[in-house]
């Protein structure tokens, strides 16, 4: 169906294929397809733009993913530019009629304040649900069904009229603005964006007859704006597309007669014959540096970074007066670049920017690079300063405090401890160690006392005999 041009047979085969295969390659070939005729046959970039989509996220090749990303971007910048345009177009007109700025602004409020009523209601129907714990009676089990109907009365009403405040919740309607510029810098604007929008359908949508109606459009309604030249060497280029070349030589005459300071006088002048592309010619040298040059830049091209670099080097010092020298010189920076050598690439990128060579057209490409490598590598040399400043104080406020205390410790009276025992503590453990015969006589005063209880003890033994002798003889005389 698909080649015979059999458009709508095609499309409900393509959709039945990608409802039921939705996980086999199939369904996004399918999807592709679908996208390929609701863009190039009917035109329908929203649902084109949505199969592109589903075609890029499928199971289909990579080939097929990578061609469907690239045409759903293109659609994307397609959406991007009639948007800006709108809103470039209503801006305009709220300077030209600025009661519809004002009619505007009120139809906002209301649908704003319409949106917000419903979001209170259906948080409010949310709540309630969460808070019914018990068993719903037969009316609360009604109010949710009532609901539900008027939804979805609401829902079918919307299909038929989208209304502001639906746009509004979703985020495709914003408060009018008032315009904060004037209507000749807004004018400029939108011929900029037609411009885009008509090279865009020209070279990435490839529909011609899309990008001549803009084309004509800024050349009638913005005739003074900047892009008048390009827009006429546009137009050119679409007259020759459909071979029509006779209109897009008098538009080629226009530039090539009336803008001599155009970028595109030249071009133009070659279209119409009237300038010769130059013919470059091959300017034989002696310059000994050449044939090395070549050399390492096939070593390069071929990827064999380290030998290239080398061969790079040598041409820098021993050919430093050669014009291949600040060219050598770029090339070992790049590589080292691209080999994410970034000290290595800025080193070199630095003798670039040097007086010698700072005014070569490679010492002027890396000045602004260097630059900024240069100005990172200082901040972070200062922050690291900074930081090590920072510690080193840090070290100096720790340190501090504890000579604070050594000082007050050297300053307090320190008491020298006394010994209790006049028998030091090792002489005792020696002397408890010693044998029978070595053993010492105890002092004086330890002997005393067993000496004294001696004593008394004979005495009184003493004193009992002689008052038992006295008894004795008592009894005798008596007797």
């Amino acid at each position: 169906y698909y080649d015979k041009k059999e458009y709508t047979k095609s499309v409900n085969t393509f959709k039945e294929v990608d409802s039921t295969y939705k996980f086999n390659p199939s369904s996004g070939i399918a999807s592709f397809k679908l996208g390929e005729i609701y863009e190039r046959h009917y035109r329908d970039y929203d649902s084109s733009m949505k199969y592109y989509s589903k075609a890029t996220s499928s199971f289909v090749d990579r080939d097929m993913r990578t061609k469907a990303n690239d045409r759903s971007r293109n659609l994307e910048r397609y959406f991007s530019l009639k948007k800006t345009i709108g809103d470039l177009n209503k801006l305009v007109l709220y300077i030209k009629q600025p009661e519809k700025f004002v009619q505007d602004s009120i139809e906002y409020d209301i649908a704003f304040n319409e949106f917000q009523d419903e979001v209170k209601r259906r948080a409010e129907l949310l709540n309630q649900s969460n808070l019914q714990n018990q068993q719903p009676t037969f009316e609360q089990r009604q109010i949710p069904q009532q609901n539900q109907q008027q939804d979805l009365l609401n829902q079918n009403k919307r299909k038929q009229e989208v209304t502001l405040a639906t746009l509004i919740s979703l985020g495709k309607v914003q408060k009018p603005a008032r315009p904060q510029i004037s209507i000749d810098s807004l004018g400029t604007l939108l011929s900029d964006n037609y411009y885009n929008l008509g090279s865009h359908f020209f070279s990435e949508l490839e529909v011609p007859d899309s990008a001549y109606h803009y084309f004509k459009l800024i050349l009638e309604d913005y005739p003074d704006k900047p892009k008048k030249v390009q827009t006429l060497f546009a137009l050119g280029t679409y007259y020759e597309t459909i071979k029509e070349k006779q209109k897009a030589d008098s538009l080629y005459q226009i530039i090539y007669n009336d803008y001599p300071k155009s970028a595109l006088y030249t071009e133009a002048g070659k279209k119409l014959g009237l300038i010769k592309e130059e013919v470059k010619k091959i300017v034989v040298t002696n310059d000994p540096a050449e044939p090395l040059y070549i050399a390492a830049e096939e070593k390069y091209y071929n990827k064999e970074f380290r030998d290239a670099i080398k061969a790079f080097r040598e041409i820098y010092l021993n050919h430093s007066e050669s014009p291949y020298s600040p060219k050598s010189i770029y090339y070992i920076g790049l590589i080292h670049e691209e080999l994410k050598e970034y000290d290595s690439s800025a080193f070199y990128y630095g003798i670039l920017s040097s007086k010698e060579y700072a005014a070569t057209p490679f010492g002027k490409a890396v000045f602004a690079k260097y630059s900024e490598y240069k100005n990172e590598r200082d901040r972070i040399e200062r922050e690291e300063q900074l930081k090590l400043e920072a510690e080193n104080q840090k070290k100096l406020n720790e340190i501090k405090p504890v000579n604070q205390d050594s000082s007050a410790i050297k300053q307090k009276d320190v008491i020298q401890p006394r010994e209790k025992d006049e028998i030091p503590i090792k002489k005792i453990r020696s002397d408890s160690l010693k044998t029978g015969s070595e053993f010492k006589t105890p002092p004086d005063s330890i002997l005393h006392k067993p000496d004294t209880l001696m004593r008394r003890n004979e005495r009184k033994l003493e004193i009992d005999s002689n008052k038992v002798r006295a008894d004795s003889l008592k009894k005798k005389i008596l007797d």
